[in-house]
């Protein structure tokens, strides 16, 4: 039998802690490269413009997505990336690890965020949209219109009406101004592209007045076919020197949100957008009009119809004599108060059922 003595015994002891605690590193090492960040879901990580490799392992940390930032600092090291820190919004998914996170932010593969300008939404309404985003450097916020359209490189122009809906893509620590000058090159190429196939006989003198038109039709119409009727009746009422009597102007112009009740003081309102007291166009559109109303305005349908009156159903009945109109307006006020009607009956016969017990 082999004897082995007390400091030979020690020593093997320790030596076989430190392998097992090498083992154990070399493990723990391993698993730390290849263990996704999270089981689980969806997230982001964003690296500041003055981020450093030690930064960023206590924001993961803190964000409790590593729990050993020393070794996200060696792997960092081992890549070759710790100072190949790249700015910006970074995805982490079931699938990332803390390698693939480092290789992302060294080469810049940040996320792509979305924004969506609506049809029909105003310039106020745009800003409103992007002061509430709180992942752009909101370098217009105090900028007048004016100096906002300065600063896009097209002084002297309003707005309103300037930046197409549609869906933009964006990254985390964009300025602003990166969906308007992406907004405004979208309007300006469509009407580029749109005005010299335009109908014949218009009586516009720019694309600017029929992108006033889009904006009064976009405003006006619900249904898709009747875009170029409501155009043909706005074109129509203008050749005859007509007062258009649009209603979402006189809204527009007393600042109102759309769809407000209008009431006889902003009728009598003299402000340049109320075209009941006023001929001709607006000064600017009134919102920012879809392709589909550009179109619409392009390429009106011209029939003999100079009112039009909203049936409730989103639907337009469309006269072309005044006396018919008065008809069609009469018409659809006997059914909204008839519609009233039902509902104030159908609503007391409920409480009665409800107040003896029935219900």
């Amino acid at each position: 039998m082999i004897e082995i003595s007390g400091s030979r015994f020690a020593a093997l002891v320790v030596s076989l802690l430190f392998l097992g605690l090498g083992l154990w590193q070399g493990l723990s090492w391993y698993h730390f490269q290849n263990q996704p960040l999270i089981a689980t879901g969806y997230t982001t990580v964003i690296v500041h413009s003055n981020a450093t490799v030690k930064k960023l392992a206590a924001q993961l940390k803190e964000q409790k997505l590593i729990t050993r930032p020393k070794f996200f600092i060696l792997l960092s090291h081992q890549l070759g990336v710790s100072n190949k820190l790249r700015m910006g919004e970074y995805a982490v998914d079931s699938h990332t690890t803390p390698r693939t996170l480092l290789n992302n932010i060294a080469q810049g593969k940040v996320v792509l965020r979305k924004l969506t300008l609506v049809e029909g939404i105003t310039m106020k309404q745009v800003r409103q949209l992007l002061l509430s985003n709180d992942s752009f450097q909101h370098v217009t916020v105090n900028l007048t219109d004016e100096e906002l359209m300065s600063a896009l490189g097209h002084p002297h122009e309003s707005p309103e009406g300037r930046f197409f809906p549609d869906t933009y893509v964006y990254t985390w620590g964009n300025k602003d101004t990166v969906i308007l000058q992406q907004a405004y090159q979208r309007m300006n190429d469509l009407l580029a592209q749109e005005w010299p196939q335009r109908a014949g006989n218009l009586p516009y003198k720019s694309p600017q007045e029929a992108l006033i038109v889009a904006s009064l039709v976009e405003s006006e119409a619900m249904l898709a076919a009747e875009r170029p009727l409501i155009a043909g009746v706005i074109i129509h009422r203008l050749e005859l020197g007509m007062n258009l009597q649009i209603d979402p102007t006189v809204i527009y112009g007393v600042g109102k949100p759309y769809g407000s009740v209008i009431t006889l003081e902003d009728l009598h309102n003299d402000n340049p957008y109320n075209t009941y007291l006023h001929k001709g166009l607006p000064p600017t559109p009134i919102n920012m009009p879809s392709a589909a109303s550009i179109y619409a305005a392009l390429h009106p349908s011209f029939g003999d119809a100079l009112y039009y009156v909203a049936q409730g159903d989103g639907s337009h009945w469309f006269s072309a004599t005044y006396p018919e109109h008065v008809q069609a307006v009469q018409k659809y006020r006997d059914f909204k108060k008839s519609e009233a009607d039902k509902q104030k009956w159908l609503g007391f016969g409920v409480f009665i059922i409800r107040s003896t017990g029935l219900y």
